[in-house]
């Protein structure tokens, strides 16, 4: 079986990659941003080759960050050269992937390949059409520490709202469907002895203690750089409550977007508001200044035109989001 984990950055997947591949049967690589080029299920024999190379010539994945091109590491025991191999001996994508991932799994005699890429979130229904007996996996978190998280990350606020509002609704189309598991981050560090055997269950294997505590089997790459808290150490909610460690003004300002941001995609929630209600999670009052400091206002414009002489895949013409004036 296959599994593919998406959703926001800054949710918890490196926390999820980690207890997954603390189970025997499960291989969970680093992220690739494979998955997340829609190109690659719909002409294959076309767009594969593009994985190579760079700039507007490169392969974008879907989603907001600018990403061409894939990440390929050592953990996945394969070189460039016997990578071109493969791309070009692939009739379809699925036929890529099984030998991509056989490698790797065999010399850690797994079963299951699992791959956790947030912008994979956009190719959901694409990797379920196209692996047959696949899964997926949305992972979630409370919007204003996810926030807080990804600017404590350098990432600015603007950016760090749109990704998250854009990733989550994306996720939340397929709530209801039995191939896609919702997870939330808070259940998963407050409570993981109860869903931990609900995600073995998902993917139909035996749950196995060693997926709660990393002292049971040491992993490779088992400490991720620039994050505050270990996502790799045992499961901790130190990370629940970002949002209350920020300033003043940077509260107002995300809480200011989070009302008046909306989402130009067809999906069925189309605000982050929206989102904190239907996953239940308590949201601050409306700012009581509405108006959008200069900075922001630069920003959004500054990144169209920037989007658009890059080629991304959103940009001027299928600008993704849109602020509510009032």
């Amino acid at each position: 079986m296959a599994l593919l984990i998406g959703g926001s950055p800054s949710t918890g997947s490196s926390l999820l990659r980690r207890i997954l591949n603390r189970h025997s049967k499960v291989f969970c690589g680093s992220e690739t941003a494979l998955f997340s080029k829609e190109e690659l299920y719909e002409k294959w024999g076309k767009q594969s080759p593009r994985l190579f190379r760079k700039y507007f010539a490169g392969l974008r994945s879907a989603g907001w960050h600018h990403l061409r091109g894939i990440i390929i590491d050592n953990e996945y025991s394969i070189s460039n050269e016997e990578l071109k191999q493969l791309l070009y001996a692939s009739n379809s994508f699925p036929d890529f992937a099984e030998v991509f991932y056989m490698k790797s799994m065999k010399e850690e005699s797994k079963m299951i390949w699992a791959e956790k890429t947030p912008s994979n979130v956009f190719c959901f229904n694409k990797f379920l059409k196209s692996f047959p007996g696949s899964k997926v996996i949305h992972i979630v978190r409370n919007h204003e520490d996810t926030i807080a998280s990804l600017i404590n990350r350098g990432m600015h606020v603007y950016d760090a709202c749109v990704i998250y509002l854009l990733n989550t609704t994306a996720g939340l189309e397929y709530i209801n469907k039995p191939t896609c598991l919702t997870i939330q981050y808070e259940n998963l560090v407050t409570d993981p002895g109860t869903i931990v055997p609900q995600l073995c269950q998902f993917m139909e294997i035996p749950f196995e203690s060693s997926m709660l505590d990393p002292d049971q089997q040491k992993l490779p790459n088992d400490y991720m750089e620039g994050w505050k808290y270990r996502e790799t150490a045992s499961i901790q909610s130190g990370s629940i409550g970002r949002f209350k460690q920020l300033d003043d003004r940077e509260r107002n300002d995300i809480t200011c977007l989070m009302y008046r941001l909306r989402s130009a995609l067809d999906t069925t929630y189309k605000s982050i508001p929206e989102l904190a209600d239907k996953m239940s999670y308590d949201i601050q009052p409306e700012a009581a200044d509405y108006s959008l400091s200069f900075n922001l206002e630069r920003h959004m414009i500054l990144d169209r035109t920037k989007r658009t002489l890059k080629g991304s895949y959103f940009n001027h013409f299928n600008y993704p989001v849109y602020v509510e004036r009032k």
